[in-house]
């Protein structure tokens, strides 16, 4: 699965709180909600695209991220997918 519109974490630059009642919560996936919808519907690996700077974390971090999550992964400019 390939999606954008996430949420990655609940601190963003600048250590700003995304609360549990931030409007982008009803807008945007959350980390959770993704890997619900990857275990309800068996999918095997998911690419969230569209990361951004302003979330507060550089590339780095979201490949740190990426290794403590189950098949999600982030995309990159240049990435190849085969299907």
């Amino acid at each position: 699965m390939i999606i954008g519109n996430t949420i990655v974490g609940d601190v963003l630059k600048d250590g700003f709180i995304l609360n549990e009642d931030n409007p982008l919560r009803k807008e945007l996936f959350t980390l959770d909600e993704i890997d619900c919808i990857r275990s309800q519907y068996g999918i095997k690996e998911v690419i969230i695209t569209h990361i951004e700077e302003d979330w507060g974390k550089s590339y780095d971090d979201y490949r740190e991220l990426e290794s403590e999550l189950n098949f999600i992964h982030f995309a990159h400019d240049g990435l190849k997918v085969q299907l």
